[in-house]
C-alpha cells in the first residue's frame, strides 16, 4: 500500500496507531465468494432454519471478529 506524501520508513512510523478510513464507495468490490464484514450488518441469522436475530454489529477483538446478533424477542438463546 502506498500513501500519497509517505515516502520513508521514517514518515510511516509517525502514523502508528492511526485508522485507515476509505469512504464505502470507494472500497473495491470483494472476489467473487468473498465479502466484508460490514456487509454482514443487517443479514438474518438462522439455526437449523429457525431464525434467531439480525447481525447488528462486527466486533473486532484484535485477532477475531465476533458477530453481534440481535434477537426480536430480547431473549438469549443458550
Amino acid at each position: 500500500m502506498k500513501v500519497r506524501g509517505i515516502d520513508s520508513i521514517a514518515d510511516a512510523e509517525k502514523l502508528i496507531g492511526w485508522d485507515i478510513r476509505i469512504p464505502r464507495n470507494d472500497v473495491l468490490a470483494p472476489s467473487e465468494g468473498s465479502f466484508y464484514t460490514f456487509q454482514l450488518k443487517g443479514c438474518r441469522v438462522f439455526q437449523d432454519e429457525e431464525y434467531i436475530g439480525t447481525i447488528t454489529d462486527v466486533l473486532d477483538l484484535g485477532g477475531s471478529e465476533v458477530l453481534k446478533v440481535d434477537r426480536e424477542d430480547n431473549v438469549e438463546k443458550r
